[in-house]
């Protein structure tokens, strides 16, 4: 297949026309980086989310480091892994980002607020008016301010109570991210939203580029149930507990975490990609 190609208007003339070939990303590192800075690139609403606020990248958890970590203003919490089309393991992420909700399944508030205070505080995060927050919430309320045209009655409270409800349910939304995904994945997505208490979701984003410009441009690839959809025909599993949320914290099995899923479908951690083998 030839490389598409895409035309983007500089001013009010046709000659100020620019033609941009696709080309693919240097690396997932480009696209992590890209995303976080500028999450709105993740199109949350076809997702089923708001406006997206990143609390962290290459997050230590037990079982490796996900890529990209998000809150949207009504608390879901969203796990992001990038995989590029000429890596082996766009199907192995799907492996990645259980595992990493199975490592935040039954943390609380407060740890998620530790993450987004330490990358806040980084010179990792872009937004500047985040660093001088004190609380996750503030700093909430100083980005859904400017990001969301709906954001007209934030509550710190609900915010930090549907946080940690849906840690205690392990209702996550998982977003695989490319520049292309194997349509099989899809169907596995589907599955796991429908029988299973997350939202799982792919987003392929292609690039484009210039001597002087460079355009990356998002689609949807697939999308697993949301909550929020109300065209679903039958609650699922994550709806049930979103409606009516554990009275107790099924709390992990921290003893077996090492026992992996992606370990346990045939990869061993030596094949696991680490994060220097990614670039």
């Amino acid at each position: 297949m030839g490389a598409r190609r895409i035309l983007v208007q500089r001013g009010s003339e046709l000659r100020q026309l620019a033609v941009l070939a696709e080309a693919p990303p240097h690396n997932e590192a480009e696209l992590q980086g890209v995303c976080a800075a500028h999450p709105e690139l993740l199109p949350h609403e076809a997702l089923g989310l708001t406006p997206l606020l990143s609390i962290g990248r290459e997050v230590p958890l037990a079982p490796g480091l996900p890529d990209l970590l998000a809150l949207d203003r009504e608390g879901h919490i969203v796990v992001v892994e990038f995989k590029l089309l000429a890596s082996s393991d766009r199907r192995r992420a799907l492996a990645q980002v259980l595992d990493y909700a199975a490592a935040l399944w039954g943390q609380s508030y407060a740890d998620l607020e530790r993450i987004a205070l330490d990358f806040f505080s980084s010179g990792r995060c872009c937004d500047v008016r985040l660093r001088a927050a004190q609380t996750l919430a503030e700093a909430g309320r100083f980005f859904w301010r400017d990001t969301d045209e709906h954001d007209t009655d934030f509550d710190p409270e609900r915010f930090r109570q549907a946080i940690d409800a849906n840690l205690d349910a392990g209702s996550l939304d998982l977003v695989l991210v490319a520049d292309r995904l194997p349509p099989a994945l899809g169907r596995t997505a589907a599955y796991l939203s429908r029988v299973g208490n997350l939202s799982v979701h792919g987003v392929e984003i292609a690039r484009f580029e210039t001597c002087d410009m460079v355009v990356y441009v998002p689609r949807v690839a697939f999308s697993g149930s949301h909550p929020s959809d109300s065209t679903s025909a039958a609650p699922t599993a994550r709806d049930t507990a979103r409606t009516h949320p554990p009275t107790t914290s099924p709390a992990p099995q921290k003893d077996h975490r090492g026992d992996t899923l992606s370990g346990a479908w045939g990869l061993a951690d030596d094949d696991m990609p680490h994060k220097d083998h990614l670039s």
